[in-house]
């Protein structure tokens, strides 16, 4: 089930809403609130409230029972959504063939969602994942990329605020997105309503100290 690479992780989301849903997608690069921002996404739409979502840290959780919940049929058709974390710890060439093997012939009530914290495609393993599902880049996103995705979110959110004012929070908040999104959230409680900008900003105690 090769997919087509050239959609950016905000089309893949907009697809999940008109439920364009694929069966496996693989996330590399270990920004956990975006991480974290898409499985909300896919879960509100495809589980829609009825269905389950299963976590396995392959560090911990033998392969095992990740592959007899993957082969488990629900009696009640429920839907699941199934999070695999660490997944280059799977090792065994057998576990990691099984694991391919479901990926081209996966069970349509499943989502599965294989995460690494590197989005390294040099891996043989991780490339054939990628190559045989829809991949999103997570790594954390330069200052361009950055400013779209946050952007992108307190849309969502219908948080208004100022080119000028989000240069300035992605400036001296911009380790991370969750950190930037946080701190405009803080904001944005204390103006209520208002458009965060850099007026409005300087009323706040401490801005003109940071700024």
């Amino acid at each position: 089930m090769g997919r087509k690479k050239n959609a950016s992780v905000g089309q893949i989301i907009r697809r999940i809403r008109s439920r364009e849903i694929v069966p496996v997608y693989a996330l590399y690069g270990g920004d956990s609130f975006l991480e974290d921002y898409f499985i909300s996404e896919l879960s509100n739409i495809f589980l829609d409230g009825i269905g389950e979502k299963k976590y396995f840290s392959l560090d911990q959780d033998p392969d095992e029972q990740l592959f007899e919940e993957l082969s488990a049929i629900s009696m009640f058709e429920e839907k699941r959504i199934i999070i695999i974390r660490e997944i280059k710890k799977l090792k065994s060439k057998k576990g990691r063939q099984e694991l391919i093997q479901y990926i081209q012939f996966p069970n349509t009530q499943i989502v599965l969602l294989i995460i690494s914290v590197d989005y390294d495609i040099r891996n043989s393993f991780l490339k054939e994942i990628a190559d045989q599902s829809e991949l999103l880049d997570l790594r954390t996103p330069f200052k361009q990329e950055m400013q779209k995705w946050v952007r992108y979110i307190l849309n969502s959110e219908k948080i208004l605020i100022t080119e000028e004012a989000l240069e300035h929070y992605i400036r001296i908040y911009g380790d991370s997105t969750a950190h930037v999104i946080n701190e405009i959230k803080k904001t944005s409680l204390m103006l209520g309503d208002k458009e965060i900008n850099i007026e409005n900003l300087e009323e706040i105690e401490g801005f003109d100290r940071v700024f």
